[in-house]
């Protein structure tokens, strides 16, 4: 058990190095865009409601309908966002 530990406490100390040198630039570029990529996200909402109301061939009566879509759209959107930016953020030590 013991020479286990010390196994695995000198490999983390030796990865623990490792991965810092990876880290510049391209690591550090992806954590900025996940957490670009999640602040940014409740634009998304608001985007897609206005690129569901904007459709040439809106009716008077059909309005509600897109405004729910567009809604409905933008929090899939917005989550695939937060989804895709929460990935980059846990994982941007490696490439």
């Amino acid at each position: 058990m013991k020479k286990t530990l010390t196994v695995i406490l000198a490999l983390v100390f030796v990865l623990s190095f490792a991965i810092s040198s990876y880290a510049l630039p391209d690591p550090v570029n992806k954590l900025y865009g996940g957490f670009k990529e999640i602040v940014h996200s409740p634009l998304d909402l608001g985007t897609t409601v206005m690129d569901e109301m904007k459709t040439p061939d809106l009716k008077v009566y059909a309005m509600p309908f897109h405004l729910i879509g567009g809604i409905f759209k933008g929090i899939v959107n917005m989550g695939y966002h937060v989804g895709h930016g929460v990935i980059d953020v846990v994982t941007f030590p490696i490439k």
